[in-house]
């Protein structure tokens, strides 16, 4: 994988994919974006096939939206395979997060970030922890999501 994620730039792909912004890619907005952006743009099928591949490979679901979490998830993964990095890196990455996740949703508090810090033996208070969050809180929610972890750890060699 490159040194850092580029959280940043997956984010302006998902918003501009995602027309009606309504934090999901559907079928229709897919076969959008590669009429855009892919001569001879794909088919409703295809835009199925892909939404369904990218969410049996991240999260074995068959919804028929892509939401924010899998794609960027989907995009790491793909990333790993077409760099050749450890994916076993990036699934022990998955496993932490949401180990440390206590709550199941998709997000780490701060509260939950000290609490994953604690448990590797490093110490930091809450607004240490409120700086760090800062710092990779690309979408500014005040929470870390998979992908920011995914930052985190590789910034900061923690793995």
């Amino acid at each position: 994988m490159s040194e850092e994620v580029d959280t940043e730039s997956l984010q302006k792909l998902f918003s501009y994919m995602d027309t009606n912004k309504d934090g999901q890619i559907s079928v229709p907005e897919m076969c959008s974006y590669y009429a855009r952006t892919v001569p001879g743009g794909c088919t409703i099928h295809d835009a199925k096939a892909i939404i369904e591949e990218i969410n049996g490979a991240v999260n074995q679901s068959q919804s028929a939206t892509i939401n924010r979490t899998a794609f960027f998830y989907f995009k790491l993964l793909a990333e790993c395979g077409v760099n050749g990095e450890d994916l076993e890196t990036l699934k022990g990455w998955r496993q932490e997060f949401s180990k440390y996740d206590k709550d199941g949703n998709g997000l780490l508090s701060k509260v939950e970030l000290k609490m994953a810090f604690h448990a590797i033996g490093v110490e930091l208070d809450l607004n240490e922890i409120a700086q760090l969050v800062a710092s990779i809180d690309v979408d500014r929610n005040g929470y870390i999501d998979f992908l920011e972890f995914v930052t985190l750890m590789k910034s900061r060699h923690l793995n």
